[in-house]
């Protein structure tokens, strides 16, 4: 059954969920920077430009490989998604305030606050390190251990950020296995869905071992429980497997794999002529009596030994 469209409204208003948060942050961060920065910080030659520009992309990098690090499957989808260039962006934020901070304090900051370019490159890449650094560390009644300084603060952002990142990424992940579930299927039931798609892995030449035992741990999982649709074994095989290739591989494999698995069952199902039997070395032939001659009996009579 076709689905029906959605209307124009409609998308609009899942484009300002989907995006809305970034956007009233970037609105939130300028409207910032102008009313409580002072106004003499803002005061920038061209090369003050180029170092607040390296500083703000050094900061990003920072915030892009920690994303990147997190989902394996699609890591750059993963930092274009909403949050994940949310935290790109206030990771470049708080690198430019690093820089501002560096530069306007030379008696804190020494010689680095004389050469913009070295104030961009260690703002970019430290103010992180800055930025989780715990002035305090209580220890609560329960025996953890809670840090009181801007850890706390990127750490509860991170984990924010993090999870609305994976749910984004979720949603997406549920439509490629809804898509291809049926491909999954076409490979035979569950162990030999489990062997061809482990053979595939083969193709890629800088798969760790590590990553592919993964496939082979959730496969023992699922045997050793017993009980269970099969249905489910393959989703979850599926998932775990979309997460090694990507989605770019996920669906060329399973397509591949599934040639591979009719061209088998083809050559299985052909009807291959069976050889006939070598002849009777025990029964000898008839022997046919010459013309004109009397019969010679099929079983002549023994003669006795003498």
């Amino acid at each position: 059954m076709p689905t029906k469209p959605t209307s124009p409204l409609k998308r609009v208003a899942n484009w300002i969920g989907e995006w809305g948060p970034l956007i009233l942050l970037f609105a939130f961060l300028v409207v910032a920077s102008v009313t409580l920065i002072p106004r003499d910080i803002w005061t920038l030659n061209p090369n003050r430009i180029r170092a607040v520009v390296a500083a703000f992309l050094f900061g990003g990098l920072v915030g892009v490989s920690e994303i990147a690090s997190r989902y394996r499957d699609e890591p750059l989808k993963s930092v274009m998604s909403p949050y994940g260039l949310i935290y790109c962006l206030l990771n470049g934020y708080i690198a430019v305030l690093a820089f501002f901070l560096i530069v306007n304090f030379p008696g804190t900051f020494g010689s680095l606050a004389k050469n913009d370019f070295l104030a961009a490159v260690a703002a970019g890449f430290g103010s992180t390190i800055v930025m989780r650094s715990r002035i305090v560390i209580i220890k609560t009644a329960d025996g953890n251990e809670e840090s009181v300084g801007p850890d706390y603060v990127i750490k509860i952002v991170l984990q924010i950020i993090d999870t609305n990142i994976d749910r984004w990424r979720a949603i997406r992940r549920q439509e490629i296995l809804g898509k291809n579930l049926a491909a999954i299927k076409k490979l035979g039931d569950f162990s030999t869905a489990w062997l061809y798609l482990s053979a595939s892995l083969f193709a890629f030449q800088n798969l760790d071992d590590a990553r592919k035992k993964i496939l082979r741990d959730t496969y023992n999982d699922y045997q050793a429980q017993g009980a269970g649709s099969e249905d489910i074994k393959r989703l979850g095989l599926g998932f775990i497997f979309l997460t090694l290739v990507g989605e770019s591989n996920f669906s060329a494999v399973l397509e591949n794999a599934a040639n591979l698995s009719a061209d088998a069952s083809i050559t299985s199902a052909q009807n291959i002529p069976t050889p006939q039997p070598p002849p009777d070395l025990v029964t000898p032939d008839p022997v046919v009596p010459p013309p004109g001659g009397p019969p010679i009996p099929l079983n002549p009579p023994v003669v006795p030994d003498i």
